[in-house]
């Protein structure tokens, strides 16, 4: 009898002992659904508001974004895993750019955006980019573009009229950056406004490749905006998925909205004909804000970074 209430009662034993072992790690388990578990893994070395994050080609480490703290990223190494090896290092990027909301490479320079919603944001530096030296971990040839949110206002259909209006009450506010290979240009992710329930993102490019990294070389591609539909809310990361070849964009509530789950989409990056597919969900608490596709040892994964602390991984 012993026996045989073992045997029923082994199979969900074993599912416990799996699920425990999933959140100690902090990974994400994909549930039927796309839900993914409340849990992450806390950064090492300090309480960090991630609110993007870019993988370094070709080492074991990423470069993310803190939004509390200006004129800064932060390296972080991996494991094959995805488990952080050694605490998170500060590295200056030379220019005092406040309210960082996402960062994203071109292979060459690494770009770091403002979320132009609060008054000392929108009064510097709009958008950053440096080179970066993964050997002494460490920021150079910074450059930078003032003005942003002027020239948005100025070139963007969509954002004509919104000079005024504040980031908490629905106004211009970016929360990710992502390079597009393909078309060799910037897209700029707006957590809002939502236009006719749809979330902007804004496609950036240097008119002159070679030129100055200057407002005056900026232009919007089509001077208007790329509208996708993720559920009725705004842009809170997005970045390329090489390997997969589509955009990875969370979603999100904007400051004047009822907050709702973060959502985890697929995004074919056709503009004309957009296919999205949500794939993960995630507790509001976490505030999920940056997502890359990272590659260590031969393994590669997709990591999370979350506004509350720290991270996690999904295959």
């Amino acid at each position: 009898m012993f026996s045989r209430l073992i045997n029923r009662r082994l199979p969900f034993l074993l599912s416990g002992l799996c699920l425990m072992f999933l959140f100690s790690c902090g990974g994400a388990l994909t549930l039927p659904g796309g839900q993914a578990p409340k849990g992450m893994t806390p950064f090492e070395g300090g309480k960090f508001e991630a609110s993007g994050v870019a993988h370094v080609p070709g080492t074991d480490g990423v470069l993310f974004a803190d939004n509390g703290r200006g004129g800064q990223v932060f390296w972080m190494r991996l494991d094959q895993n995805g488990k952080q090896v050694g605490a998170t290092k500060t590295v200056g990027v030379g220019v005092g750019i406040e309210d960082i909301e996402g960062i994203t490479t071109d292979g060459t320079y690494f770009y770091v955006v403002s979320s132009q919603s609060r008054p000392k944001a929108i009064a510097g530096e709009g958008l950053v980019r440096f080179k970066f030296d993964a050997r002494g971990q460490s920021a150079e040839a910074a450059e930078s573009i003032s003005g942003l949110k002027s020239f948005l206002v100025e070139n963007v259909a969509e954002l004509r009229g919104e000079g005024d209006r504040k980031g908490k009450d629905g106004g211009v506010n970016i929360e990710g950056l992502a390079w597009d290979a393909r078309r060799g240009r910037l897209l700029l992710g707006l957590r809002s406004p939502i236009v006719d329930g749809h979330a902007l993102l804004v496609p950036l490019r240097l008119r002159d490749p070679r030129g100055a990294f200057s407002v005056d070389n900026l232009e919007v591609e089509g001077s208007k905006a790329v509208r996708l539909s993720l559920g009725g809310v705004g842009i809170r990361g997005i970045e390329h998925d090489g390997r997969a070849n589509v955009f990875r964009i969370i979603s999100g509530a904007a400051e004047h909205q009822d907050q709702t789950d973060f959502g985890l989409w697929e995004w074919n990056g056709d503009e004309r004909q957009p296919v999205l597919r949500e794939t993960n969900r995630f507790d509001p608490k976490l505030k999920p804000e940056g997502v890359a596709r990272v590659t260590v040892g031969g393994r590669d994964f997709m990591l999370v970074v979350f506004d509350e602390g720290g991270y996690t991984v999904l295959n």
